[in-house]
């Protein structure tokens, strides 16, 4: 639960740091690289979630910043935030309609998730969260460095 304390006070803090991270672009890099460390440590958590076969309600928090990172994506990459160290590929800014579509797709994927979890349907759930790893590796798979 600490765990998620710290995750959650590092979305918090990413979330304020908002719209002035994304207007700067080595803001934005940072603040997206530290977004998908979360997210991604969130998304291997749930994964052990419902291999454990748990009760999926109290995964529900988990879930919804997940959804709020997925939300907030795309204003993440503004012009010029290609520069520095980034994963991210070229595509991002030559291919916008793309990966704006990669970035609904997740952000439509993990509210299915937070659905799942708050109505307590552990087969949704599952289902979801594997909807929710494939839209995201999906985006990976055109839109980031391996």
């Amino acid at each position: 639960m600490r765990r998620l304390g710290r995750i959650a006070g590092a979305f918090s803090l990413l979330a304020m740091m908002g719209a002035g991270a994304a207007e700067a672009p080595q803001g934005a890099v940072a603040e997206r690289r530290a977004g998908e460390h979360r997210a991604g440590e969130i998304m291997r958590d749930l994964r052990l979630d419902v291999l454990a076969g748990r009760d999926v309600v109290p995964l529900a928090e988990k879930a919804q910043l997940v959804a709020d990172w997925a939300g907030r994506l795309p204003a993440l990459f503004p012009p010029g935030g290609d520069q520095g160290e980034t994963n991210a590929l070229p595509a991002v800014w030559s291919d916008r309609a793309g990966f704006a579509a990669k970035a609904r797709a997740l952000d439509e994927q993990a509210r299915l998730l937070v659905a799942a979890a708050r109505a307590g349907d552990r087969a949704a759930f599952a289902a979801a969260y594997l909807s929710t790893a494939g839209a995201c590796a999906g985006c990976h798979l055109f839109f980031r460095q391996h």
